[in-house]
């Protein structure tokens, strides 16, 4: 089974979203079997999409994950070939456990100087337990207005830790959120994004199962 988990050390960067749309859209592939795990607690953001999505077997949601390590070869054994984990903002323990358990991170980023500068703590906590990561580029607004904004911001990334697909500042993605939908389910365009950004992931994944990059 293969570990991915969505990490920011701040709020408002989409890590449920991305969590949900990414999770969703492995659930369509054939043969895949994928399961979520929502640590953050106190939010509940994840675990409330699910719900109004009607709580289904296809992302499945573990509810009530009391150890992970346990929760992740219980999955496994029962077939899942994919967890999602959403993570908390800012709980730094609960984050590094998590990264601990992973093969890969992203780490969805708006193209901002605070959501950059956040994202150094989770770059540092990769390194220091050899996994690997990527930013994701979230809310992506491709307007010839922002291009300088956008140039600016893609050059506070390391070279090669960025996935090369950026999820584009669409309302598909929150239009239906409460009600459980994701942006691939009412947007073609969008599933094809989706799709992907999981090809990049999974070619991420595929040569050296948590090693760290570079």
């Amino acid at each position: 089974m293969k570990v991915l988990v969505v990490a920011s050390a701040k709020g408002g960067s989409g890590k449920s979203l991305v969590t949900a749309n990414i999770a969703a859209r492995l659930g369509k592939r054939k043969g895949e079997r994928v399961a979520m795990i929502d640590l953050d607690s106190t939010q509940g953001t994840l675990t409330k999409w699910w719900e109004a999505r009607g709580r289904p077997s296809a992302p499945y949601l573990l509810e009530d994950s009391r150890s992970l390590v346990s929760d992740l070869r219980t999955l496994s054994a029962d077939g899942y070939t994919w967890c999602v984990i959403d993570t908390p903002p800012l709980d730094m323990k609960v984050i590094e456990f998590a990264v601990m358990s992973a093969d890969f991170v992203v780490m969805p980023v708006i193209l901002s100087t605070p959501d950059l500068d956040s994202s150094k703590t989770i770059v540092a906590l990769c390194s220091k337990r050899r996994r690997k990561y990527a930013y994701l580029i979230n809310s992506f607004d491709s307007r010839p207005a922002f291009k300088k904004v956008n140039a600016d911001g893609l050059a506070m990334i390391p070279r090669g830790a960025v996935l090369k697909t950026r999820l584009p500042d669409s309302p598909k993605f929150r239009e239906g959120w409460n009600v459980g939908k994701a942006g691939a389910d009412t947007d073609k365009a969008l599933a094809a994004v989706l799709d992907e950004v999981i090809d990049e992931i999974r070619a991420e994944i595929a040569p050296t199962k948590g090693a760290a990059n570079g």
